[in-house]
């Protein structure tokens, strides 16, 4: 490992990234997946349809509202569902193990009679609708209305209804953070294998190939570490200094000013004395650092005299 320790660098600022993105991710994972909110999109498959006003009955009190199946001889009551003046739908009937079911289907332009439809819709309770479609059905067809009420199923299944826009949304608030997972995990590993494709690595162009400059400072780092304290390292002709996100390195060559400053600290260490290091080359080079000990400023201009002298 000694020998890839800017990867360690590098790997760390990852991390210290990727890691929080990662638990927030999880964390919605996880609460999307403990709460029932799967139970509100999930479409409930239906192969046989005996009994299916009693099966509407239990699915629709469990919570259950979205159900697909086929259903069969289907006769529109010639009323229609609209939407700012626009047919969305329209409802139909059929008479089934001798209980009435009334459906809400999505269509321009309705049939008299639909043989067999796939259809995918929600469970609705429309009390005031199915009422007066049960009226407009007696009178038309001469038959008791109370008759029809008491065969009447209480649900209508509504093709419109159904969710399309909130159960694709709730899928992808799901398996989107999965996938950003698994992108940000193979990132990772990706860094590993090949730095220089990370994006701080590109301030190392300025020193040629960044593989050949990576490749150097491990060598530095592992036999030529001259001076290292708290986050910087100091090696016979580089300068690293890490921190949580990020990794900055110098050229000690590039190095032509050097500067300690006494300034007012800030944030952290407001109202302290800070000690600031400033270098700088007017061609190539500058930067600063703070140090809240001057023993160590002086240490690191010593190291850094020192390779330059």
């Amino acid at each position: 490992m000694k020998h890839k320790r800017f990867q360690l660098f590098i790997l760390r600022n990852t991390a210290s990234i990727t890691i929080p993105a990662i638990c927030v991710f999880l964390l919605l994972i996880f609460m999307i997946a403990r709460y029932p909110v799967f139970d509100q999109i999930r479409c409930n498959k239906i192969e046989d349809v005996q009994n299916l006003s009693v099966r509407l009955d239990n699915l629709y009190k469990n919570g259950t509202r979205n159900i697909e199946y086929t259903a069969s001889d289907l006769y529109y009551t010639g009323f229609d569902y609209h939407v700012n003046d626009k047919r969305k739908g329209s409802y139909y009937y059929t008479i089934q193990d001798n209980q009435l079911l009334i459906y809400l289907i999505k269509t321009k332009q309705p049939k008299i009679y639909i043989e067999k439809q796939e259809i995918k819709g929600r469970i609705i309770k429309d009390s005031v609708s199915a009422e007066y479609i049960i009226g407009q059905l007696a009178t038309t067809n001469h038959m008791d209305a109370e008759m029809i009420r008491q065969s009447a199923c209480v649900y209508i299944v509504s093709e419109p209804d159904y969710p399309y826009a909130f159960v694709t949304m709730i899928y992808l608030i799901f398996f989107l953070p999965i996938v950003l997972c698994i992108l940000i995990f193979l990132y990772t590993l990706l860094v590993w294998v090949q730095p220089a494709l990370h994006s701080q690595v590109r301030q190392l162009v300025v020193y040629g190939n960044p593989h050949s400059v990576i490749a150097e400072i491990n060598k530095e780092l592992a036999y030529h570490l001259l001076y290292h304290k708290n986050n910087i390292y100091i090696t016979d002709s580089y300068m690293i200094i890490t921190h949580l996100t990020k990794t900055e390195v110098i050229r000690l060559d590039d190095v032509k000013y050097l500067s300690k400053n006494i300034v007012e600290g800030t944030g952290f260490h407001k109202n302290k004395q800070i000690y600031r290091l400033t270098m700088s080359n007017p061609d190539k080079l500058f930067y600063e650092i703070d140090f809240t000990s001057e023993k160590v400023i002086d240490e690191v201009v010593f190291y850094i005299y020192g390779e330059k002298t």
